[in-house]
C-alpha cells in the first residue's frame, strides 16, 4: 500500500477516491496529509547545485558544501517556515535553539530544497541569485539560462 498518492488528472483523482474508500472500509479511520503543487523540477535541482558551486568557488575556497548549507539555512528554511506551519513548529522546537555553526552542520543531511514545490524552489533560486550577487558572486551566463 503506497503512503503517497499524486493526483494530477481527473483519472488519478478518481483512483485516489477509490483508494480512500477501500482504506476507509478496511480500517474505519483514515488520516490524510497533502502538499499542494508539484515537487521541484530536475532542472531546478541542477540549477541549485550550479549555484552552490559558483558561490563556493567565489566566496568559500571551493567549499560547495558550505555554500549549500548556508543557502539552505539562510534562504530555504525561511521559505519553508513561512509557508508550512507544521515545518515551522518542528523546526522552531528542535533546530532553531541550536547554535548557528551546528545548524550549518545539520544542513548537510537536513531536507530543505527536496521538500519544496516548483514555486517554492523558484523563489529559493531567485533569492540565492539576488542575495549572492550582492555579495559579489558572478553568475554570468547562468543567470540568462534561468530567466
Amino acid at each position: 500500500m503506497p503512503d503517497q498518492f499524486q493526483v494530477n488528472s481527473k483519472s488519478s483523482l478518481q483512483g485516489f477516491f477509490a483508494h480512500c474508500e477501500r482504506l476507509f472500509e478496511e480500517h474505519k479511520v483514515v488520516r490524510f496529509f497533502w502538499r499542494l503543487g508539484k515537487d521541484r523540477s530536475l532542472d531546478q535541482n541542477r540549477m541549485c547545485f550550479e549555484l552552490y558551486q559558483r558561490i563556493g568557488r567565489a566566496l568559500y575556497g571551493n567549499d560547495n558544501a558550505h555554500a549549500r548549507a548556508e543557502c539552505k539555512l539562510t534562504i530555504g528554511i525561511p521559505i519553508l517556515r513561512e509557508e508550512d506551519e507544521k515545518f515551522r513548529e518542528s523546526y522552531d522546537k528542535i533546530i532553531r535553539p541550536v547554535a548557528y555553526q551546528d545548524k550549518l552542520d545539520l544542513m548537510a543531511w537536513f531536507p530543505v530544497t527536496r521538500l519544496m514545490t516548483v514555486k517554492q524552489c523558484q523563489r529559493y533560486i531567485d533569492s540565492v541569485f539576488n542575495q549572492y550577487t550582492l555579495k559579489g558572486v558572478d553568475f554570468g551566463a547562468l543567470l540568462h539560462e534561468q530567466h
